[in-house]
């Protein structure tokens, strides 16, 4: 057990993002230190002499753990724990722990959002009332507009997020279609009366569905997922969201699609390469200004409810481990 710790955090900016107090749950346990980002060169001597390195998205790979002798404890503010060299974990006996579940509700609000953005169309229609366009009619329509009740949800991943999603879309009457992963056996047949809803092959998945969201993991078998074939078989008025992970969806054949109008929008809060470069394929000027896509900047998950309970999730695992327990463990 540790006589004393040191805890480094990589990359709180998000975290503490609006002032959100958290520092406590940290501090109870020994020296805090934090930063807003950390590049590759600065890790090891920001984490020098640290027992505990948290961190989001800088990565801690084989180099980096090799020459970190105290540390012992690696918490990921985050579910994926990817940015962890685990083999050397392992090898060196660093514990490592994840944060699962935080943000579930926070990133089912923002797809419920990313449907009735393009369903509603209320920017479009405010612009145009603050042009002082409203003075026709009583009723002043610009755009079409899209009821969700009655419309086929497909959702891709079925996981605590995928399932928060598939109940509130039932609430407002909306049909749920589940994808069946590459991969996966879904051999056992559905009981009577299951309240899980019907799974489909992907290509069903795609000719059925009026939205599509994503919330399968990324690995070689969910790479580029929604590609050409895809897209070919999308409904033309369908939306896509994607919350999950930007390599999930083909971003060239995504921009073939918008740009052919083979589906009516795009939503996205993640792309393949973050923060993106100028260069990227989805941020050409025509797409941007076609009405048609709709990229945000990964912040589906950074209500302050859901930042408090990672930070209170990753302060568990602290305690945990500090009393000889595992819990969230990932090594």
């Amino acid at each position: 057990m540790l006589a004393t710790n040191k805890i480094v955090a990589l990359d709180t900016r998000s975290l503490r993002y609006g002032g959100l107090d958290y520092r406590g749950l940290f501090t109870q346990f020994g020296d805090f230190v934090e930063y807003d980002g950390t590049s590759p060169s600065e890790v090891l001597s920001r984490c020098a002499g640290a027992t505990t390195v948290l961190t989001n998205k800088v990565k801690l790979g084989a180099d980096e753990l090799a020459n970190l002798p105290d540390c012992r404890l690696v918490v990921v503010l985050a579910t994926g724990v990817n940015v962890v060299d685990l083999v050397t974990a392992r090898a060196r006996d660093i514990a490592v722990a994840n944060v699962k579940g935080y943000a579930t509700d926070s990133v089912a609000q923002y797809v419920m959002a990313a449907m009735l953005h393009p369903a509603n169309q209320l920017a479009a229609h405010a612009a145009d009332v603050a042009a002082g366009n409203w003075s026709s009619s009583w009723c002043r329509q610009i755009a079409l507009t899209i009821g969700l009740h009655g419309k086929t949800l497909g959702i891709i991943g079925y996981g605590d997020i995928g399932q928060q999603v598939g109940r509130i879309a039932t609430a407002f009457g909306m049909r749920i279609l589940l994808g069946k992963l590459p991969g996966r056996s879904y051999e056992v047949p559905q009981a009577s009366g299951s309240a899980e809803p019907k799974r489909v092959t992907l290509g069903e998945l795609a000719k059925q569905s009026d939205f599509v969201t994503l919330h399968c993991p990324l690995n070689p078998g969910t790479e580029k997922l929604v590609n050409d074939a895809f897209f070919a078989r999308m409904k033309p008025g369908a939306i896509l969201i994607n919350t999950g992970r930007g390599g999930l969806v083909d971003e060239e054949a995504l921009a073939r699609a918008i740009r052919a109008r083979t589906i009516q929008h795009a939503v996205l809060d993640v792309l393949s390469v973050e923060p993106p470069p100028a260069d990227h394929p989805l941020l050409a000027d025509d797409l941007l200004t076609s009405g048609r896509l709709t990229i945000t900047g990964h912040y589906a998950w950074t209500t302050p409810e859901a930042r408090l309970r990672l930070a209170r999730e990753a302060a568990e695992n602290i305690a945990a481990f500090l009393r000889g327990e595992k819990r969230n463990r990932v090594d």
